[in-house]
Parts: C-alpha cells; sequence; structure tokens
C-alpha cells in the first residue's frame, strides 16, 4: 500500500500543477477583411475565456482558383546615345602652275637685195641725105649716091632688126634672172613661215600638253582625296550607327530578360513551394489577440480558418 502511494505522489510531482486551456474552431468568412473569432471549447462548444491571450494557431484552407494574372513592374533601361561620328576635312593639295616654254624663233638670214640692170644696145638712128640732080649732066654720080643711100638704109634697117633681136634677147635673160631671184625670195619667205609655224605648233602643243597633264594629275588628286575622305567618313558614320545598334540591340535584350524574368516569378514560387497553378495562396494573417477573441484578415468571401488556442483558464 505504501508503494502505490509512494508511485502515485511520484506521478502527480511530474504531472503540471495547471491545466492548460484549449480552445478550437473552424471560421468561414463572409467576405475579404479582418473578421474577429471568439474561443469555444472544443467538447462543449461553450465560449471559453482565458486568463490572458493564449497562443494561436491558424490553418486555412486551400482556395480553389486561377491565381491573378501577375504584371511584374517593368524596368526601363536608358539608351545611350552614341555622339555623332565627325567628319574629317582632309585639304586639297593644289600643283604648282606650270610655266609655259618658249620655243625660239629660227630666223633665215634676209636675202640680199640683187638689182638686175637693163641691157639694151641702142638703135642705128642716122639720117642719111637723098641727093637730087640739078643738071642732067650729074644726074648718073646723083643716082650712084642715091643707090648707095639706099644700100646703106637697108644695112641700118637690118643691123636695127638685129639689135631689136638682141634686145629681145637680152630683156628674155634679165626676165629669166629677175624670175630666179624672186623664186629665191618667195622659197626663203615659204621656209621661214613654215619654221614659223613649225615652231608655234610645236610651243602650242608642248604647252598643252603639260597644261593637259597638269590638269589632269590635279582632278586625279582631287578625286583620290575626295573618295580617302568620303570613305573615312562613311566608316566612321557607319562604326558610329554600328554601335549604337548593337547598343540598343543590348539594351532592349536586357530590358526583355529583366522583364520575362519578373513576370516567371509567381509561376516559379508556386513551382518552388509544390503548389499547383490551380490553387490560391492562403497566408494567415491575425492580430488584437486577447483572452477572448482574436482578429484575422479574410483574403476572400468563404475562405476557411482552423485555430486552436492554448493558454491560461
Amino acid at each position: 500500500m505504501a508503494l502505490v502511494e509512494e508511485i502515485q505522489k511520484q506521478l502527480r510531482a511530474l504531472l503540471p500543477t495547471e491545466v492548460p486551456g484549449i480552445a478550437k474552431g473552424v471560421i468561414q468568412s463572409p467576405g475579404t477583411g479582418w473578421f474577429k473569432v471568439l474561443y469555444y471549447d472544443p467538447v462543449t462548444g461553450a465560449r471559453v475565456t482565458f486568463t490572458q491571450p493564449p497562443t494561436i494557431v491558424a490553418i486555412a484552407e486551400l482556395r480553389e482558383g486561377t491565381p491573378p494574372k501577375v504584371t511584374a513592374p517593368t524596368i526601363s533601361i536608358p539608351t545611350v546615345e552614341m555622339p555623332a561620328a565627325s567628319t574629317i576635312s582632309i585639304p586639297l593639295m593644289s600643283l604648282p602652275s606650270i610655266p609655259p616654254i618658249s620655243v625660239p624663233a629660227v630666223e633665215l638670214p634676209k636675202t640680199p637685195t640683187i638689182e638686175i640692170p637693163v641691157v639694151t644696145i641702142p638703135f642705128i638712128n642716122e639720117s642719111f641725105p637723098y641727093f637730087v640732080a640739078l643738071v642732067e649732066w650729074i644726074k648718073p654720080l646723083v643716082e650712084s649716091l642715091n643707090a648707095q643711100t639706099r644700100s646703106l638704109y637697108t644695112l641700118q634697117s637690118g643691123a636695127n632688126d638685129v639689135i631689136h633681136a638682141i634686145n629681145q634677147g637680152l630683156k628674155k635673160a634679165r626676165d629669166a634672172v629677175v624670175a630666179v631671184r624672186d623664186s629665191l625670195f618667195d622659197f626663203r619667205d615659204k621656209v621661214q613661215a613654215a619654221l614659223n609655224d613649225y615652231r608655234d605648233k610645236i610651243q602650242a602643243a608642248v604647252n598643252s600638253g603639260f597644261s593637259d597633264s597638269r590638269t589632269k594629275t590635279q582632278e586625279a588628286l582631287n578625286a583620290y582625296r575626295d573618295r580617302i575622305q568620303a570613305s573615312v567618313n562613311s566608316g566612321l558614320a557607319d562604326s558610329r550607327d554600328k554601335t549604337q545598334t548593337a547598343l540598343n540591340t543590348s539594351h532592349d535584350n536586357i530590358q526583355a530578360s529583366v522583364n520575362a524574368g519578373l513576370n516567371a516569378m509567381i509561376p516559379k514560387l508556386y513551382e518552388m513551394i509544390g503548389m499547383p497553378i490551380g490553387q490560391l495562396m492562403s497566408p494567415i494573417n491575425i492580430r488584437n489577440v486577447t483572452a477572448e477573441s482574436f482578429e484575422f484578415y479574410a483574403l476572400s468571401a468563404g475562405m476557411r480558418l482552423h485555430y486552436i488556442a492554448i493558454g491560461k483558464r
């Protein structure tokens, strides 16, 4: 008997001096918002009041439904504006002017003046007397003298004819010499004109060739300069545009990637906690826990809350 009492004493020492009070129940919210919950005895269903605020353990039932579509706040990454590509200007290269050349003229010696004298043999221009017989007895003598006079006249005429022929020959010879002289003069003048014309043509051709060569070289330098300048400026502008495009593409990709990640946050959270997309999360929020009641926040109408309150009664 003493042993039984000893065992009972030891058991009483192990038991708590006060038995904790328990209240529990299930609450279904009529709507969304804060609702007050009273404590009820789980066995008798009577209302329970604790001597001090109890500890609340609350669990909400899962709600059926599709979670609202989440639109994560998108970020906007400012674009980077590249400075405008500067253009370069290559100075023009100007060739010096080519001085014209002057080909000296070739002057032939002047043709000496040749004076050709006129050679003329004078005609025999003597008058012969003609005698008349005054007396008969001297008539034979006078006729003889007249016959001799006629012979001398005939001889003079023949001599004058010869002189005329000689003069004609001398004139023709002089005319031929004058023609030769004039031909020589004309030949000299033509040779001089030909030399002057040849000199002018050579001088004009050389100067034109030099000028044309300088002009073409200058045009080639200008075209080469323009091509280099245009090519460099085009390359700078193209490099700037491609860099700007690359920066814009990178900006768009980063922005789209970050926004896609934000939009996938809620589905990833469901996946992490093992909840199907067809169920709604029901986190529990309580406040104003007192000895007689507490309040909880209902996320929607019909939300069911299971609670247990443990404390001193």
